[in-house]
Parts: C-alpha cells; structure tokens; sequence
C-alpha cells in the first residue's frame, strides 16, 4: 500500500513540531520497514518549497502562502496538485490526515481518505468551556463527511468528538499513539538526582503548569532540597508570555524551579533519565503521548486521572493518577513518590513493561495496517 499523511508539523521541518508530528514520523518509518510506501505532504513556514527522501519515505513541505487573504485557497489548489503527482509516482491507497485535513481536498482517486482523531477544534473549544470557531468548525464538518474511516489516539478523543460531530455508520476504531520504545529506552538509575521533579509539555494554562507550581510551593515544605524543570515551548496567554508571568507569579519559590524552554524531542531521554520523578498533570489531553515516553524509560510518573489518563496509565500498576485541578492532590503524589523510592522504582519498571506490551510501534502499526487493509477493500 502506499499511504500519504497530510502533516504541516513534520519534525524533519519544522521547529514548532508536537504529537502529531512525532507520532507520523514514527509510524512512517515502521510503514516503510513492513515495505508499504510512505509519503508525507505538508505546508510549512518556509519561502522556499522542500523535497527530501527519508529513510524510503518522500517527505513535501510546500512554501506557505503568500496570499494575504484567503490563504485556504492558495494552499488547498497546490496540496491537491501535489497529491496528484505523488499519486503518479506511485498510486495513493490511503490518505491520512488530522480533524480538519479534507476541508479542501479534491483529490480521489480511489484512494481511502482517514481522519485520524487527535483532538480537534469541537475536541479543545469544548473541554476547556471556548467560543467554537465558526470557520474552524464548519471545516471540520466539512472534512468528516469526506472521510471514509475514523481512527483516535484514544476512546476519549473519540467519545468527545462525536457528541459534536455525526460520522454516521462510518468504521471507526481507537488505536494509541507509538512510543519510540528504541529512543525512549531504559534508564540507568545511577544518573537520577535525588529530588529533581521534571514537567515537560507546553508552557499554557491547559497542561496545568501552575497547578504543578502551586504543589510545588507545598513539596519544598517537605524537601526543602527538591527542585522542579519544566521543559516545553512558552505560549501566550493573555497577550503575555506565560513563562514570565509565571516567573513573576511565583517569585517566591523562583530558586526552586527553572524553565529551560522548548528542547528537541531527541534529547528528551537525557533530561527524563536524570528526574528522580517526573510529573505532567495536563488538565487536557488527546492522549498524552509524553506519557508514554516517560514510562517507556521505567521512570516513576504522576500523571491526569481526568481524560485519557485512565487508558495509558494504570494508576497505581505503572503509574499514579492525580486530580490536575488539585495543587493539594498533586503535592501529595509528589510528596508520596520522593518518600517511597522502593515503590517508585517499581512503577517504573512496570511502565516501561506495559509500554513495550501495548504501546510499541510494531504492536501499533501491526493494528493501523490492519485497519488500512479493511477500509481499502
């Protein structure tokens, strides 16, 4: 089979890259290992247009549009006339791309168009209580009448998601994210540092950095020798860096944190390796796929009991749940980790067991071939 993704946010390209990119890259590279065709088409932030064959996958980033207005049209004629050449090259049997991908393409083909539920415009503007889009919503509206097949990284992305949007008798199946269980290995427990606590996501409200920060205020009172990093791009809010008011915030305790900024996922397993705890307590997810990084290196981690939370982490098997809205909760939990290295450890190694026995690329891609296999018939 040759399947196309539809991915503006391909880590080979762009700086800006999040779960979307790093799971395409991911399950791309295994596509070409099973000898399928891969093909990854894109609109970047670049001037220039790039083409790149990557390990046996064709990779597009198209130059973004110069239009001023209307930019949707300048983008979806070159998409749909890229799509068209790279069918060429070899005929397309599946294209794959994000809630609001076929909005505008024309391309068919004969070929499968998937939607694969990440969480979208419906998804966000209506867990965090926002005004829906009216633009962004007819988009995706628009997109899922086209689509032939549904996946989601997760039964809540996909329960959330149809309570807006009707797929009608559409197949649609819930299949998790990959975990990079080769870059994210097994950690050396000499390299931990004792009371180092590590968050990593985007620096917004919804990751529930200042719920963790208001925890923390209560954990130094316990360890007064712990500290906290927390890695991820900063965003605004409020027409403000959310690092500085943060910062600002909690001036207090400033000696006990640092933010280090947006660091490439490759070297992501350095920074987990050396947490003696690491703690994401995101107030909403799709999935969470830094989750499943974390306990694919067997290092203790405190995550959401709310959305996807229950589905990639078993709390207290692999990991523990904590309540995101609760800065006691999470204090707790932190507190409860550092006391009981014993049972840290344990967490640790059973995560990274349960990662390797769900959450694998093989034992994935294995499940989205078959799908692909199914809808393609």
């Amino acid at each position: 089979m040759h399947i196309c993704f539809l991915c503006n946010e391909f880590p080979l390209f762009s700086a800006k890259y999040g779960g979307i990119g790093i799971f395409v890259d991911t399950i791309s590279k295994e596509l070409v290992g099973l000898d399928h065709t891969v093909s990854v088409v894109g609109i970047g932030q670049d001037e220039h247009n790039k083409v790149v064959s990557l390990d046996r996958r064709l990779i597009i980033q198209l130059k973004k549009s110069k239009w001023k207005f209307a930019s949707f049209i300048d983008n979806s004629i070159r998409l749909n006339s890229v799509l068209y050449r790279v069918n060429r090259l070899r005929k397309i049997s599946i294209i794959e791309g994000q809630e609001n991908s076929f909005a505008f393409i024309l391309f068919e083909k004969k070929a499968k168009r998937i939607i694969r539920m990440h969480g979208g415009h419906f998804f966000f503007t209506k867990s965090e209580n926002k005004k829906i889009s009216w633009w962004k919503a007819f988009q995706e509206i628009i997109s899922f009448k086209k689509a032939d097949g549904f996946l989601s990284v997760s039964d809540y992305v996909s329960r959330i998601t149809q309570r807006y949007i009707d797929i009608g008798n559409k197949p649609v199946k819930t299949i998790y994210n990959s975990i990079n269980t080769k870059q994210f290995r097994v950690t050396d427990p000499l390299i931990s540092k004792e009371g180092l606590v590590l968050f990593i996501g985007t620096i917004t409200p919804k990751k529930g950095v200042k719920q963790l920060l208001l925890a923390f205020r209560m954990v130094i009172k316990k360890f007064p020798n712990a500290n906290l990093v927390l890695i991820g791009r900063d965003r605004l809010h409020n027409g403000l860096s959310y690092i500085d008011s943060l910062t600002l915030e909690f001036e207090d305790i400033r000696e006990y944190f640092k933010f280090l900024g947006s660091i490439n996922n490759k070297d992501l397993p350095t920074y987990i390796e050396s947490a003696s705890v690491c703690c994401c307590p995101s107030l909403m997810e799709s999935f969470g796929i830094i989750w499943g990084e974390i306990l694919a290196m067997g290092k203790p981690l405190i995550a959401s009991k709310t959305g996807p939370g229950p589905e990639v982490v078993k709390d207290g098997v692999t990991g523990i749940l904590c309540d995101p809205n609760s800065p006691e909760d999470i204090a707790s939990k932190i507190v409860h980790l550092m006391s009981n290295p014993d049972l840290a450890r344990k967490l640790g190694n059973m995560g990274r067991v349960d990662i390797l026995e769900r959450f694998s690329a093989e034992h994935i891609v294995a499940k989205n071939v078959e799908f692909y296999k199914m809808i393609s018939k």
